[in-house]
């Protein structure tokens, strides 16, 4: 490497400067099979919840609507300030204080699902029978829930690969200079916490 020039890849940031790699998952992809999936089993009244952090998830979340001509009832989409369980337990609260329900939801990690989740089991509701529930990350608690969450798996080893792969390759050449975005593909799981309508 060139003297005060340390070889850099960054994972899921935005793309910025000239000299550095980046690896993506393709949550675009992801959040596409999401939404096609739930309008496949007859859902339209679709919410995406989030935190201050998933902003490109939920940008991406509302482009995806729109390319299947769905209506965003704005009071659908909803990010908190808290993160993890606690963000989809306060999220959920929100949502079903709200005068019009939607009939599946969309989380943007499974963390904040498994809040959500929470919350409509203390309210007496139940999914999928009440809201149809889609998580992000694939963690591996999710096939054991009660009802195993239907999630977007993200390549994980994939990414580490091609991260590993592309550092090795510009240490390998420190006069090397490209700007460089590896897309990694994204994949819906499908389980049991969504129902046809």
């Amino acid at each position: 490497q060139i003297a005060g020039v340390v070889p850099l890849v960054t994972i899921n940031a935005e793309f910025q400067g000239e000299d550095l790699y980046a690896v993506m998952s393709d949550d675009y992809k992801g959040c596409t099979q999401a939404v096609e999936y739930l309008v496949s089993m007859g859902h339209r009244r679709i919410a995406f919840i989030g935190e201050t952090l998933t902003f490109r998830k939920k940008e991406i979340f509302l482009s995806a609507m729109q390319e299947n001509g769905l209506y965003v009832n704005p009071s659908f989409v909803v990010t908190s300030e808290k993160r993890f369980e606690e963000a989809g337990y306060s999220i959920m609260e929100t949502l079903l204080a709200a005068p019009s329900l939607p009939t599946a939801i969309i989380a943007a990690y499974d963390h904040i699902a498994l809040g959500a989740i929470c919350c409509i089991k203390s309210h007496g509701l139940r999914v999928p029978d009440d809201f149809s529930m889609i998580g992000m990350d694939n963690i591996s608690v999710v096939s054991y829930l009660d009802v195993p969450l239907t999630s977007i798996r993200i390549e994980i080893e994939s990414i580490c690969d091609a991260m590993l792969n592309l550092l090795a390759a510009k240490m390998d050449n420190q006069y090397y200079r490209s700007r460089q975005v590896i897309s990694v593909p994204c994949n819906l799981v499908k389980r049991q916490s969504v129902k046809k309508l």
